[in-house]
């Protein structure tokens, strides 16, 4: 009677069910690895935000302190103002002399056919040239004496100018209307007084 063997064939590759399980072992250590380097990056980009604020923030400090010092040297140096310092100071506004409020008083006090066409301060006097109309029914010189009148009776004006007079003036001739060119001159006075601005 023959003997039946039955041959085994111990060097078969692995398993279809070992290959999945093997693949799915090495796809969950890609995915934990990709975790990881996004979790190392994410810390990483947290931690050099925060080293840029800090060191925006020492910037502001040192700034800070800074400005701190340079207020203590101000208050210092406020301690030593002399007392010479504070009335020539004092002195300086009492006398200052507020020209905008003056050329305001002027427009307002100027007619409509009266045209400032020049002004010029000087050795302390101030030179106002002009053109008027000509009217028919009125003279040359009641033209520009009036207005010097009115310039005169200003209290403003009379306050800080101790003379006001007309010097020059003469006729000529624009797109054939007749008109006066003149000249007034306002002496400045020695102290003038500090104008009131009207509200």
């Amino acid at each position: 009677m023959s003997k039946k063997y039955i041959l085994i064939n111990l060097n078969q590759g692995e398993s279809k069910e070992a290959r999945q399980e093997r693949v799915k072992e090495q796809t969950r250590w890609i995915i934990f690895a990709i975790f990881a380097l996004v979790f190392v990056l994410l810390n990483g980009s947290i931690i050099w935000i925060n080293q840029g604020y800090n060191k925006v923030i020492d910037q502001k400090n040192t700034e800070i302190a800074t400005v701190n010092k340079q207020l203590i040297e101000l208050r210092s140096q406020g301690k030593n103002i002399s007392k010479f310092d504070i009335q020539s100071l004092a002195k300086i506004e009492e006398n200052r002399f507020m020209w905008a409020r003056i050329m305001e008083v002027l427009g307002n006090l100027t007619p409509e056919d009266i045209a400032i066409t020049g002004l010029t301060y000087k050795f302390k006097k101030w030179t106002i040239n002009g053109v008027a109309t000509i009217y028919e029914d009125m003279k040359d010189f009641d033209i520009v004496n009036n207005y010097v009148n009115k310039l005169r009776s200003n209290k403003e004006l009379s306050r800080n100018f101790s003379r006001i007079k007309f010097t020059e003036y003469s006729r000529g001739q624009f797109r054939g209307q007749g008109i006066i060119m003149f000249a007034v001159v306002a002496e400045l006075k020695s102290t003038p007084t500090k104008l009131k601005v009207n509200k």
